[in-house]
């Protein structure tokens, strides 16, 4: 529990709701295949990680939080483990197309042949998206993991994001004119003949 404990504190810290706005935080989500490149033996798996953030103009600002699997022709590094962490990141919305490039950084935890163990997380990351609508973008991402401790290696990750971020309502009318601006009248000038008449 102490190792998640500082950033839980600090996803408090930045992303609480007030009582004078609610959250919405844009998002994604990512299946990610696994590739061990150093390694002596064939390496696989897979990854799946969540992404809440809240944009600051081009930047982002968020958690980040997984689950992955790692197989091997060798059984005793075959692991199951859950990364979570704090991100920071800039991008482009897509408009119709966009990128993203981020760092996450926080911890593991998961099972090893010696039990539960816990260890440091890093990833590097890029993200070309495709918008489809104005809330829902698909992308198309690449990153490089590394992991400390007793799960120590470094892992490339190709995959495929599912993107999302909150649609911006339409301006409101101001509420001193409501009616919008006042239509120019035409007003009626009596003819000479009206005045004879």
């Amino acid at each position: 529990m102490r190792f998640w404990l500082p950033i839980v504190v600090v996803v408090s810290a930045l992303f609480a709701p007030t009582t004078h706005a609610q959250w919405e935080p844009s998002g994604a989500i990512t299946g990610l295949l696994a590739i061990e490149p150093t390694a002596d033996e064939r390496r696989l798996g897979g990854d799946l990680v969540v992404d809440l953030f809240e944009r600051v103009g081009p930047a982002s600002f968020g958690l980040a939080i997984g689950i992955g699997a790692s197989t091997s022709d060798n059984e005793d590094v075959n692991r199951v483990f859950a990364p979570m962490g704090l991100s920071v990141g800039v991008g482009v919305a897509p408009r119709p197309v966009g990128f993203h490039v981020f760092l996450r950084g926080g911890l593991w935890a998961g099972a090893t042949n010696e039990g539960l163990r816990a260890g440091g997380w890093a990833a590097f990351g890029a993200r070309f998206e495709v918008r489809l609508d104005d809330a829902i973008a698909l992308g198309v991402t690449f990153e490089t993991w590394r992991l400390s401790g007793e799960l120590a290696r470094w892992m490339v990750l190709p995959g495929l994001s599912l993107v999302w971020r909150p649609v911006e309502d339409p301006p409101a009318a101001d509420p001193a004119d409501p009616a919008g601006p006042p239509i120019p009248v035409e007003s009626e000038t009596p003819s000479p003949s009206d005045e004879l008449g």
